[in-house]
């Protein structure tokens, strides 16, 4: 496996957890 996609999937990986933390929150703060 090279660097280039390694670096990708981490890219992809943190972009999600941001991504569902934010809509936790934003459920969390309606609710």
């Amino acid at each position: 496996m090279n660097i280039i996609m390694l670096r990708f999937w981490v890219i992809i990986l943190l972009f999600w957890i941001l991504k569902i933390t934010i809509l936790l929150s934003v459920e969390f703060n309606i609710h």
